[in-house]
C-alpha cells in the first residue's frame, strides 16, 4: 500500500514537473510573441516620425491621398448602390487636397534656391561634370517654378483681388518649367546609374581578383557596398519611371488651354498621377527602410 501511494506520488509529481515545463514555454513563448509585437510596432512608429518630421514625404503622402480620392470619386460616380453624395464629396476632398499641396509648395524656393548654391540636389560627389550641369538646370526651373504656382494660386484662391491676372496662364508657365525639370532629371537619373555600374564593377572585378587573405576577409564589407550600391541604382530606376510618368501630366497642363480644352482627357491625365503617386510611396519606403 505504501509502495502504492510512492507510486502515485511520483507520477503526481511527474504530472507537476511536466505541468511546469510546459507553462514555462508557453510563458516563453509569449513573452518571444509580445517582444516581436513591440519591435513591431517601435519600427512602424521610427518609420512614421522620420515620414512626418519631412515636408518633402509629407507632401507625397498628400499626394497619394489625393489622386485616391478622385479614383474613388470615379468609381462611385453614377452607381446606384452608393448614395448620390458620396461621388461628389470624395470630389471635394481631392480638390480640397490639391489646395493643400499647392499650399505646401511655399517651402519649395528655399529649397531650390540651397540647391543651387549648394548643389544639394547632386547627391554626393561624382566624376560626370553633366550631372552638377543637370541638377543645376533642374534648380534653376525649380526656383522659377514655385512662384509662378503661388501666384495661380493667389489668383484662383482669391480672384477679386487679382482681377487682371490670369492664374491658368501662370499656371501653364510654371508646368513649363517643370517640364524642363523633369527631363534634366530623367537623364541626370540615367548618367549617376551609369557612373553608379562601374563603381559596382569596379569593386567585385577587385575582390575577385585579390589573392590576399586580408582582403578576403573584407568580402562582408565588400558584399554591403554592393548592396548600398545596388539600392541606389533602383532607386534612381525608380526615379526615372517616375519621370516618364509626370510627363504626360505636365504636357497637358503646360498648354494655354489647359483648363478650357485639354490636350488629354482627365482620367489619362489623372490616372497617370495616381500612377506616379504609387510609385513615388514604393521609392520613398524603399530608401527609407
Amino acid at each position: 500500500m505504501k509502495k502504492s501511494t510512492n507510486n502515485a506520488s511520483n507520477r503526481l509529481s511527474k504530472v507537476e514537473s511536466d505541468e511546469d515545463g510546459i507553462n514555462l514555454v508557453e510563458e516563453k513563448f509569449s513573452n518571444e510573441n509580445i517582444s516581436s509585437s513591440s519591435v513591431t510596432i517601435d519600427n512602424f512608429l521610427n518609420l512614421y516620425c522620420k515620414w512626418s518630421s519631412s515636408a518633402s514625404l509629407s507632401e507625397r503622402g498628400i499626394k497619394l491621398m489625393q489622386w485616391s480620392f478622385w479614383f474613388l470619386s470615379q468609381v462611385t460616380k453614377d452607381r446606384q448602390e452608393f448614395s448620390k453624395e458620396l461621388s461628389p464629396s470624395l470630389r471635394k476632398v481631392y480638390s480640397d487636397l490639391s489646395i493643400m499641396r499647392f499650399v505646401l509648395r511655399l517651402y519649395g524656393m528655399p529649397v531650390a534656391l540651397d540647391a543651387i548654391r549648394n548643389g544639394s540636389w547632386q547627391g554626393g560627389e561624382w566624376k560626370d561634370g553633366n550631372i552638377k550641369k543637370l541638377t543645376n538646370i533642374m534648380a534653376w526651373n525649380m526656383l522659377i517654378y514655385y512662384p509662378l504656382e503661388h501666384i495661380a494660386l493667389a489668383k484662383w484662391m482669391m480672384p477679386k483681388l487679382f482681377l487682371k491676372l490670369n492664374g491658368n496662364r501662370f499656371s501653364a508657365w510654371s508646368c513649363r518649367f517643370w517640364m524642363a525639370f523633369i527631363v534634366a532629371d530623367y537623364f541626370s537619373a540615367y548618367l549617376k546609374n551609369r557612373e553608379l555600374l562601374d563603381q559596382k564593377k569596379s569593386i567585385l572585378n577587385t575582390s575577385r581578383s585579390s589573392n590576399d587573405d586580408k582582403e578576403k576577409n573584407c568580402s562582408a564589407i565588400v558584399t554591403q557596398q554592393v548592396k548600398l550600391l545596388e539600392k541606389s541604382i533602383f532607386s534612381n530606376k525608380i526615379q526615372m519611371v517616375r519621370c516618364i510618368l509626370f510627363t504626360p501630366p505636365c504636357l497637358n497642363w503646360s498648354l494655354p488651354s489647359w483648363a478650357s480644352d485639354p490636350l488629354l482627357s482627365e482620367n489619362i491625365v489623372n490616372g497617370f498621377s495616381l500612377a506616379e503617386a504609387i510609385v513615388c510611396i514604393y521609392q520613398s519606403l524603399n530608401l527609407l527602410c
